[in-house]
């Protein structure tokens, strides 16, 4: 077996899903989906046909438009 290339903390944890997102900022999926492919959402990449989001950084992009988030 390999050693990952990644270290430890590059996990399921850093990255959310369009799911996440969506349930995060409670709306429909498809919105979401249109909201990464037109750059709306900071940290947004596209593997193959699935698109992780840096945690970090939507969490940055949230607390710049919520306040009390």
């Amino acid at each position: 077996m390999h050693a990952s290339m990644f270290p430890s903390e590059f996990d399921d944890k850093t990255f959310l899903t369009v799911n996440e997102i969506s349930r995060i900022l409670n709306q429909k999926i498809a919105t979401t989906r249109t909201q990464l492919r037109r750059g709306q959402i900071p940290g947004a990449v596209k593997i193959g046909k699935s698109w992780k989001i840096s945690r970090a950084l939507f969490e940055e992009f949230i607390r710049e438009r919520v306040p009390h988030y």
